[in-house]
């Protein structure tokens, strides 16, 4: 399978890769496949960053490899903190702490 994602990306077609199926890309590859985490990131970057992938927002989606890869928060949780960061007046209801740590949002108690 990877041979193949590997020739698809390396083609000239462009392809839309919405945020959601990053994310169950990430979750896949972290929990099915036991990749470390800092090689999902890698690769995470890698795809979005691949000049025939075309996402609706790729600076939020880079933010979010970055918050994942080292903030350690799931993808999803990584995601609310980048869509945070990128409005200023967000403010994150998480049960969560983790997300109160990356010092860059604010997170109340639901």
């Amino acid at each position: 399978m990877g041979r193949r994602a590997t020739t698809l990306l390396a083609g000239t077609d462009e392809f839309y890769l919405p945020d959601l199926i990053l994310a169950e890309t990430v979750y896949v590859l972290q929990c099915v496949y036991r990749v470390p985490r800092p090689e999902v990131a890698a690769l995470a970057r890698a795809v979005i960053g691949s000049r025939n992938i075309q996402t609706d927002d790729p600076a939020v989606l880079i933010r979010t490899v970055d918050v994942y890869e080292h903030q350690r928060l799931s993808f999803a949780d990584a995601y609310r903190v980048a869509l945070a960061e990128a409005d200023s007046d967000s403010v994150i209801a998480s049960f969560d702490k983790g997300i109160g740590k990356v010092g860059t949002v604010r997170r109340i108690e639901p």
